[in-house]
């Protein structure tokens, strides 16, 4: 509640009030008055009043109210019956919600997080079958960072509109963030320096070299309005591998050993949009390729008989959440997926094995695919009481190869 008196000096309590209002969901309000002296007085529950003189004047900066909370006594009794259960009227018997300062505990990298979510789940009762994680309503995703989650539902249960059949899931809820830009980067080098030598055997230990990048980027670009993370990942190895080759060849004995390499670089680039107070746009673009060479050689089979891959594939979402109250919000979102992947023989001839000899000539794996996915899907959620929420969802899926 928002009153705005005449004077500088503290109303008292039969004073006139000159405007009244009361602010929106965001804490905002706008109050129209004559340039001149006023006193302001903001008042909630369970927080003490604010009280300020105010000098208004044509086009003034708008006033920043801070709100403290007051002080809570609460007595503790401790009886025999301390330890018989309960079970909180309003609490929800299949959905458990995270936000606020609880988030603070989450682990900072995607592995750590997907291991504590995984935890989380296990601790609610979700342990049958593969852990289901929601990123902004998508599936197979990636993992956000701690900063960018708003909030993180354990949904218990498989009866849920949203849910698809999908079973008992987590869901994540990113935001559009604010604040000053920050980033990490990390790199890790490994041969096979220190590894071990294979057992029975007195030659050189197998080449392997591992290499890999990460880095990350995340900060307002127009400050309250967009926000981009940017992330950058590329990981290469070579490796000579644990066998060898040994054959008997027309052109005498073998016993080499082959290097492998594959390499996989993803680049992700998600801007967030705060279109007003109602309407948020989130989205996030991933592109992502990968390349394999001299696969399948070891053993009895020739450098010849190695397949070399390539693969990439990229994805484009993006949610659109309106919150039209504290009681109703809507959550609209898309995704277009596309992936396309080939295997290639190193030699294009036919193929030669002889057994327990050498396995030469063409590999007989040349494939290629390419796979296309669409998804369309709007959830309403609307808050009928305190103990009662209503859920509508539609989803629409095309997969095409």
């Amino acid at each position: 509640d928002v009153k705005v008196y005449k004077g500088t000096a503290k109303p008292k309590a039969d004073a006139e009030v000159l405007k009244a209002g009361v602010t929106d969901n965001n804490g905002d309000f706008d109050l129209e008055v004559p340039p001149g002296d006023y006193y302001i007085v903001v008042s909630a529950p369970d927080f003490n009043v604010f009280e300020q003189a105010v000098k208004a004047a044509a086009n003034m900066q708008p006033l920043a109210v801070a709100m403290t909370v007051k002080s809570i006594e609460m007595v503790v009794d401790v009886n025999a019956g301390q330890n018989e259960l309960g079970v909180d009227a309003d609490s929800s018997l299949t959905t458990d919600t995270i936000t606020g300062d609880a988030l603070l505990d989450l682990p900072d990298n995607e592995e750590d997080l997907l291991a504590y979510l995984t935890e989380l789940a296990a601790a609610r009762g979700i342990v049958d079958g593969e852990l289901n994680i929601r990123v902004d309503g998508f599936e197979n995703t990636y993992l956000p960072n701690r900063n960018e989650i708003q909030e993180i539902r354990i949904v218990n249960t498989s009866f849920s509109a949203d849910g698809g059949g999908t079973g008992p899931r987590i869901e994540i809820v990113t935001r559009p963030g604010t604040g000053a830009w920050t980033g990490n980067v990390g790199f890790n080098f490994a041969d096979e320096s220190l590894n071990a030598r294979a057992p029975l055997t007195n030659g050189p230990k197998p080449a392997s070299q591992t290499r890999n990048f990460t880095g990350q980027l995340r900060g307002p670009i127009v400050p309250g309005r967009i926000t981009s993370t940017i992330n950058i990942e590329n990981r290469e190895s070579e490796s000579e591998g644990s066998q060898p080759i040994r054959a008997v060849t027309v052109y005498g004995p073998v016993n080499t050993g082959v290097t492998s390499i594959s390499s996989t670089r993803t680049f992700r680039f998600g801007p967030n949009l705060t279109i007003n107070k109602v309407h948020s746009l989130v989205s996030n673009f991933t592109y992502s390729d990968t390349r394999t060479e001299n696969a399948g050689v070891g053993g009895f089979n020739l450098p010849e008989r190695a397949t070399n891959r390539k693969g990439h594939n990229w994805t484009l979402q993006m949610t659109e959440r309106a919150n039209f109250s504290s009681r109703l919000t809507n959550e609209f979102r898309i995704q277009v997926r596309r992936n396309t992947n080939g295997t290639t023989p190193v030699t294009n001839a036919v193929a030669i094995n002889v057994q327990d000899s050498f396995n030469g000539g063409g590999a007989p794996n040349r494939s290629s695919s390419l796979t296309e996915d669409y998804v369309v899907g709007n959830t309403l959620r609307f808050q009928a009481t305190r103990k009662l929420m209503l859920t509508m969802a539609g989803e629409a899926e095309y997969h095409g190869r």
